[in-house]
């Protein structure tokens, strides 16, 4: 997810179920899987699970949203500098402006809401008719995207006006990113296959099986000449803009929640049903290190531009920050 962009606005109803059925677990995750476990830092945010994270641009301020309807943004040493009550219902993904000085998060009332870093209101975004999963600014700031279980992509000016609506798609939205030229908006749903389309004509230019099972997230590549998916098959998979299949990294223990590249590009982080943090190489399309960040799944992940943190987000309402990954 990332920060300003990414995301990871994922899910909805369908993994709402998911996140919720089990019993919460300790707030204090168990040790990390291998014998040499980085520095981390747990820290309570929400009373509910943390849907999305995402770092501003500056990488200095973490922003969370929850299913408890508020968004909170922390320093990277714990301390709560906000935390905005916006909307009325849940409240599945938040992103930074890429000026870092706003931000955007997607709800279950339907609405988008620009806020201010201190969470004052600038702006509320309709067009949806229920649930919005995913969202993501467009890099010049301009335009944000959204897309909800109505099937349906929406791509709207920061002032409130509607630039246009997508519709062709066959399952409800679970994941969408733009790349980093802005050029193309690359869109998962809730089955296997992912959409990309052009941003200047808003047609789209592929439709791309990417995997056997249903897609939960999608990350553009840091140099935007491919994406990364996150299924429930319990893969990764890696295609270049026009669907050409790359890589696919499997070995993971549970479904894959959510995923985020490292600013250079060499490594994905994903976020398991399991509560593990696993890493993968992207040269060896393998697994290099997994580690137990939480007791319950994970439904949230951010990668910082600084790339000296990874930050997890779980359903038992806690942040967990690793560094030296």
């Amino acid at each position: 997810m990332k920060p300003g962009a990414i995301l990871r606005g994922w899910l909805c109803t369908a993994l709402l179920l998911i996140f919720v059925q089990a019993p919460l677990g300790a707030a204090t995750p168990p040790a990390a899987t291998t014998n040499a476990e980085p520095e981390s830092l747990i820290f309570y945010t929400h009373d509910r699970v943390v849907f999305s994270l995402g770092f501003s641009p500056g990488g200095d301020m973490l922003a969370a949203a929850s299913l408890d309807g508020a968004v909170s943004i922390w320093g990277l040493q714990g301390l709560l500098h906000v935390k905005a009550r916006l909307h009325t219902r849940m409240v599945f993904a938040v992103a930074f402006s890429p000026d870092g000085k706003r931000l955007a998060s997607a709800s279950g009332d339907g609405t988008i809401a620009i806020f201010d870093r201190d969470g004052t209101l600038q702006k509320r975004l309709t067009g949806h008719s229920t649930n919005i999963a995913a969202l993501a600014w467009a890099p010049d700031g301009n335009m944000i995207a959204s897309g909800s279980e109505d099937k349906r992509v929406i791509i709207h000016n920061t002032d409130g006006s509607i630039i246009k609506t997508l519709s062709g798609q066959m399952q409800s939205i679970t994941a969408l990113e733009f790349t980093p030229d802005g050029r193309q908006l690359v869109v998962s749903e809730r089955g296997q296959h992912v959409v990309v389309y052009d941003t200047r004509t808003w047609k789209s230019d592929k439709l791309i099986k990417a995997h056997t099972d249903v897609i939960w997230d999608v990350a553009v590549a840091p140099d935007g000449k491919s994406f990364a998916t996150a299924s429930k098959d319990r893969t990764i998979g890696i295609h270049r803009l026009d669907g050409t299949r790359l890589a696919e990294i499997g070995g993971f223990s549970g479904e894959i929640w959510t995923l985020a590249w490292s600013p250079d590009g060499t490594k994905i982080a994903c976020g398991l049903r399991t509560g593990e943090l696993v890493i993968a190489d992207v040269a060896t399309k393998s697994i290099v290190r997994t580690l137990r960040s939480h007791e319950t799944g994970i439904p949230a992940i951010a990668w910082s531009p600084t790339g000296r943190i990874v930050a997890t987000g779980s359903r038992d309402g806690t942040i967990r920050m690793w560094r030296g990954l």
